[in-house]
């Protein structure tokens, strides 16, 4: 036992602190007068806009010392806003490519063919990487140093703030760096991570906003509050003082942060593990672990703190459901990788079934809708205890319902990447026509409906659109989500077996043609 600690020990040591790739990255990096000259236009951008802002303070001939106070936090606020947005638009830009320039150079054959595991090297690339967001924000020092200077705030508000965007850009790194393992070209990489990014600073401004806004009107007014409200970089300024109680003790949020984005950076190797490993069964097995454990505990701890807090508002009961579904929306992307498969890949990709709780964790096609159907049910589950234990009532029927409407959703469209599949078009493509079936049913519908029903959701016409349901009363939602729901049943149902069907006669027409070789569809 010893010695196997031992063992972990030293080679968590080389991942961390002796990693080639970063080591190589970074002489590479700073190799010529590149780095200085745009490390320079950073500082004198940074410090140009400081100027104006505080001239632009200066100048308006406050006399009161509340008001000047009140400037000078205010300029403080812009100047960490401002690099809250550097850091949103840096880490992605800097990452996004880091993999597909060595697949484009024909070297991760090479680096794989020594013992190098896919965890060493994606960590050595995501350090090559983070380490820019540090060398922006130590650049940035004099500018923040003046804001203490001047009162606007104190050195432990900058300290903390530090610490939250260096947080927060690592993990939109990690983010970059699992999409460059995904796509084929840098610009479609570049294109995908900004909008990962942007999917990510909206759902934490969303959360961090739901939380400040009930302080600005009237609601509680000290600084504790969930962890969640750390994670914007835009509002870095605002929180940095949060807290939340554990037990007795009084948590600094921006060390809950750590963790949180600790889980997020092991997501997302674990998931860019699986695309680069030549046998990424390990990687595959405990990614899908990770993601059951933490879904559940991620909405159970929102869901307890909302209830225990009145976020969902007096008829919070009736619209618990509605928020599970948008909890598990995430789906979307990645239910291509969950639903299609194909035979010009490698062999875990080829058919084996259609549903198969024994592959649940193995990432092969027939464990997809049970994974699928277990994130649901963990997620449902973990929803209806925290909002028990935070608000002292069980959900009803309602959320029974919602839970059901779930289910069949993403079922349906789990049976649109089966049949994509089964079209033997190739993996890729039927991914991509996977994805494209869901925006073409469920995103671009939205903007077309809105201006022919002059953005009604009860007018006649939006009963075409699926997710109606979510945005109605109880009244009128839950029967129609109802509806709704055996619709995606009895849809996806149809669909699935059309497409089992295909797959079995294009699977014998292979087998005959190759002779055994190929996998059995059953």
């Amino acid at each position: 036992m010893a010695v196997n600690a031992a063992a972990w020990l030293r080679h968590n040591k080389a991942v961390y602190f002796d990693n080639a790739t970063s080591v190589r990255d970074y002489r590479v990096q700073l190799r010529g007068n590149r780095s200085v000259m745009l490390f320079g236009l950073y500082l004198v951008v940074l410090i140009g806009v400081a100027m104006v802002v505080y001239s632009n303070s200066a100048t308006q001939g406050a006399t009161e010392v509340v008001e000047i106070q009140r400037r000078l936090k205010d300029f403080y606020g812009i100047v960490m806003g401002l690099l809250g947005g550097i850091v949103s638009l840096i880490a992605p830009a800097l990452t996004a490519t880091t993999i597909i320039v060595e697949r484009q150079r024909r070297s991760l054959d090479l680096v794989f063919s020594a013992p190098v595991s896919p965890k060493y090297f994606l960590v050595g690339k995501m350090m090559s990487s983070f380490r820019y967001t540090w060398m922006l924000l130590i650049l940035s020092l004099p500018v923040t140093a003046a804001c203490v200077v001047l009162g606007g705030a104190s050195w432990g508000d900058v300290l903390t703030a530090y610490v939250l965007l260096s947080l927060q850009g690592l993990a939109l790194t990690s983010i970059a760096l699992l999409i460059s393992t995904v796509a084929l070209r840098p610009v479609s990489a570049v294109i995908w991570s900004y909008g990962a990014s942007a999917i990510y600073l909206f759902v934490t401004f969303g959360l961090s906003a739901s939380v400040m806004f009930r302080s600005f009107s009237g609601g509680p007014t000290s600084s504790e509050a969930p962890f969640y409200v750390d994670l914007n970089p835009f509002l870095v300024q605002s929180v940095t003082g949060t807290y939340t109680t554990i037990g007795s003790v009084q948590v600094p949020n921006w060390l809950l942060v750590i963790g949180f984005t600790g889980l997020v950076c092991k997501l997302c190797l674990l998931a860019a593990g699986t695309m680069l490993s030549p046998r990424p069964e390990v990687e595959i097995r405990s990614l899908r672990i990770h993601a059951l454990i933490y879904a559940a505990a991620l909405v159970m701890y929102i869901t307890w703190g909302f209830a225990g807090s009145g976020s969902f508002g007096s008829t919070s009961k009736e619209y618990l459901g509605r928020y599970l579904f948008l909890f598990v929306s995430p789906l979307c992307i990645f239910m291509p990788f969950l639903s299609t498969f194909g035979v010009d890949g490698e062999r875990r990709y080829w058919p084996n079934g259609t549903f198969s709780v024994r592959h649940i964790l193995d990432g092969t096609p027939s464990g997809g809708l049970p994974f699928i159907l277990s994130l649901i049910g963990v997620s449902s589950g973990a929803m209806a205890y925290g909002f028990w234990r935070g608000g002292g009532a069980s959900p009803d029927g309602q959320f029974l319902t919602w839970t059901f409407f779930a289910i069949t959703f993403w079922f349906a469209f789990w049976s649109v990447g089966r049949f994509a599949a089964s079209m033997f078009v190739g993996l890729r493509a039927a991914r991509t026509i996977q994805f494209a079936s869901f925006i073409l049913l469920v995103v671009l519908p939205v903007p077309f409906l809105s201006a022919l029903g002059s953005g009604d959701v009860k007018n006649p016409i939006w009963t075409v659109y699926p997710l109606q349901p979510l945005f109605l009363d109880p009244r009128d939602g839950d029967p129609l989500a109802m509806t709704w729901s055996w619709i995606f049943l009895i849809g996806g149902l149809l669909v699935a077996v059309a497409a089992e069907t295909r797959t079995r006669r294009k699977m014998n027409v292979l087998r005959n043609q190759y002779a055994g070789t190929l996998p059995d569809a059953t």
